[in-house]
């Protein structure tokens, strides 16, 4: 049982590893200052709109929420 738990254990920590991999061979560094204060206001609307997201499922029951909800 515990060898079969390290191994299921070890194909999620490399399934892991190699989606990092992939993530970090197509990040790219910004450093022009335009771009960083753009790319600061997309996340700050993402976490803005998720936030809203979230507190609005918290706020409506499941039998009232919407298809998409």
């Amino acid at each position: 049982m515990k060898r079969l738990c390290h191994e299921m254990m070890t194909e999620t920590w490399r399934g892991r590893q190699l989606a990092v991999r992939d993530l970090l061979r197509h990040a790219k560094i910004v450093t022009d200052p335009i771009t960083l204060e753009y790319l600061d206001a997309e996340v700050a609307l993402r976490r803005a709109r998720a936030e809203g997201d979230s507190q609005r499922a918290r706020r409506q029951p499941a039998s009232q929420a919407g298809p998409l909800s």
